[in-house]
């Protein structure tokens, strides 16, 4: 009973070692074939230069005129290189096919990886699209919790809000909500939403999560900005 070598069956196998048959036939005209295509299919040198060899027979064969010395070196070399290539292909099958297998295996797990991060890619895009709440839907439940989070029941006035406040709003947390403080320390107070993003260099998708729970009003701000103007400007009548 035929012994499998690999892990794949006798039948693969057998489909797979078609190759030898240029061995066979048709007498040794290219018997080098076999050896080209097994190196290139399992990218091994060693089978290349062997059927490079065993081309040399065929070469002389074409170039050599009949009657000729070198014609008849060709035909000996060709029957006994026929030979060889036959003893050569069976023993070089098995590592062929085993190189063969662990080849097409690491190409599998290669496949299945990509497969899995397409389909994480898929499910956190799903994800994103699903934690995302429009303005409208906002403003036409507006005393709805968020389903993302809970702890955010209204708007929340970025140029006067605290730090704890900020940080409930999905997306921002305590960290960045005291970054927001220092930006906003820094420039004042946020015109309006875009500027806000513009600032703090927030990306788009991460904004469009937290624009439903932000609110700009800028009203007190223009009127400190005004006393400070007129205080600034202000002469004292002695």
């Amino acid at each position: 009973m035929m012994r499998s070598i690999t892990e794949k069956g006798i039948g693969w196998e057998l489909r797979n070692s078609i190759w030898m048959l240029w061995v066979f036939f048709p007498f040794a005209f290219f018997n080098y074939i076999s050896f080209f295509y097994a190196a290139f299919r399992v990218r091994q040198r060693k089978w290349f230069f062997a059927g490079l060899i065993y081309t040399l027979p065929f070469i002389i064969f074409l170039i050599a005129e009949e009657g000729h010395f070198l014609f008849d070196i060709a035909v000996a070399l060709a029957l006994i290189s026929w030979v060889s290539s036959i003893f050569h292909v069976f023993r070089i099958r098995p590592e062929y096919l085993l190189r063969l297998e662990s080849q097409q295996k690491v190409q599998e797990k290669n496949l299945k990886q990509l497969k899995e991060a397409i389909a994480k890619e898929h499910i956190l895009e799903s994800n994103d699209e699903q934690q995302v709440i429009s303005p409208k839907e906002e403003f036409i439940n507006p005393m709805q919790p968020s389903i993302e989070n809970e702890s955010v029941s209204k708007r929340i006035d970025v140029n006067h809000a605290s730090a704890d406040e900020i940080a409930k709003v999905p997306g921002v947390g305590l960290i960045f909500a005291k970054k927001i403080l220092a930006e906003r320390e820094r420039v004042g107070f946020f015109q309006n939403f875009e500027h806000f993003i513009q600032v703090l260099g927030i990306k788009p998708h991460v904004a469009e999560k937290m624009r439903p729970y932000l609110q700009f009003n800028t009203d007190d701000n223009n009127q400190g900005n005004q006393k400070k103007k007129m205080e600034r400007g202000r002469v004292v009548d002695f």
